[in-house]
């Protein structure tokens, strides 16, 4: 009888280790003994299943688009018109969860030349959402001037990265971030 294939459940295993070190250690930090002592194997078992430190900030930052596109089109396809606008932002606002994201965005994208499969694929996401939020604020607002949308999606898509970055931990901050975006998209109904 031949063996079961382990590959997906030892890849997510050793994918959540690793999430699990950079969200407290970020991306530099953290060794390939650091993500095989948290999934609770050898670091031979990383490099035959993942690779190595490279292929795993490839392969989590792909498993974390994945799971953020989504959620996108969950929005999307949930609800319609100034509803889903409204979750739209509140997604894009969304600064609960994991820390390991911020870590590892953060790093990918100051680092670029070490990750470069991994910022290609978030920078591909980063305009991926700019251009949802643009397309969801023409549906919301059909009158504004399309140059008026675009500098409206950019400033809120901007708001949502600072709230990103200060994080949960600074609620006043990025509570006063959300209410500028919302008076900013609110333009939008008073140029139309």
């Amino acid at each position: 009888m031949p063996r079961p294939d382990l590959t997906e459940e030892r890849t997510a295993q050793i994918l959540d280790a690793f999430a699990d070190c950079i969200g407290k250690s970020g991306v530099a930090a953290t060794s390939l003994q650091d993500v095989a002592d948290g999934a609770g194997v050898h670091k031979s078992i990383i490099r035959h299943y993942v690779g190595s430190k490279e292929d795993l900030v490839n392969a989590l930052t792909v498993r974390t688009v994945d799971e953020y596109r989504v959620e996108l089109q969950e929005v999307r396809d949930a609800q319609s018109g100034a509803k889903r606008l409204g979750r739209f932002v509140d997604l894009i606002f969304e600064t609960e969860g994991d820390a390991f994201e911020l870590a590892l965005f953060d790093s990918v994208s100051r680092s670029s030349g070490d990750f470069p499969e991994a910022y290609a694929l978030v920078e591909e996401l980063v305009g991926e959402v700019l251009k949802s939020l643009i397309e969801e604020l023409r549906l919301a607002f059909p009158a504004a001037a399309d140059a008026s949308t675009d500098v409206v999606g950019v400033g809120v898509w901007g708001m949502a990265l600072a709230a990103e970055v200060v994080g949960a931990e600074q609620k006043e901050l990025v509570v006063g971030l959300r209410v500028a975006a919302d008076r900013l998209i609110e333009t939008l109904g008073d140029a139309a």
